[in-house]
C-alpha cells in the first residue's frame, strides 16, 4: 500500500461530507433505533449567530461547530444490530434562520481497510463503510 499525503485526502473529505449530508436527506431506510434500547435518544442543535456563515469545505472550524456539543452514543447496525461501534463517530448540529448543517466526524483507526467501492450517484451504500442518519420528525421512531 502506498503512502497516502494529507493534499491527497482532501477531495475524500469532501466526498464524505457531501455524501453524509446526502444520506441524511435521501436515505432514511437503515437508521439506529432507539426503541430497540427503550430509550428516547435525542440531542442538542446550536443556533448560529446572525453572522456566523459555514463554508461546506469538509472542515468544522467555523466557531458554531465548536460551541455545539456533539453526539457520540451511537449504535451500529453493522455487523451486529445494536451493537457497541468499534469506532468513535461524533455529531454536531448546528443551524440558522434557513439551513440545518449537520457536522459529522468519523474516527477510523484502520483508515487504510476503508471501504468505498460505490461511486455511482445515488447509489445505496450498501456494502460500503458508511454513517447513515435519521431524522423522528413523527416522534415514533419508526417513520424518520
Amino acid at each position: 500500500m502506498r503512502p497516502v499525503n494529507s493534499n491527497q485526502l482532501m477531495p475524500y473529505r469532501s466526498v464524505c461530507l457531501s455524501a453524509s449530508f446526502t444520506i441524511l436527506l435521501a436515505c432514511p431506510l437503515l437508521a439506529q433505533n432507539a426503541a430497540s434500547t427503550g430509550e428516547r435518544r435525542t440531542m442538542t442543535a446550536e443556533r448560529m449567530t446572525s453572522e456566523e456563515v459555514i463554508e461546506l469545505d469538509g472542515l468544522l472550524d467555523e466557531p458554531s461547530w465548536q460551541r455545539a456539543v456533539p453526539a457520540t452514543d451511537f449504535i451500529q447496525q453493522d455487523p451486529v444490530l445494536g451493537g457497541t461501534p468499534t469506532e468513535r463517530t461524533e455529531v454536531r448540529i448546528i443551524f440558522n434562520r434557513d439551513h440545518l448543517y449537520m457536522g459529522v466526524l468519523c474516527f477510523d483507526s484502520e483508515p487504510d481497510k476503508m471501504l468505498g467501492n460505490t461511486m455511482k450517484r445515488d447509489e445505496f451504500l450498501r456494502a460500503d463503510d458508511r454513517f447513515m442518519w435519521v431524522m423522528d420528525t413523527f416522534l415514533d421512531q419508526q417513520s424518520g
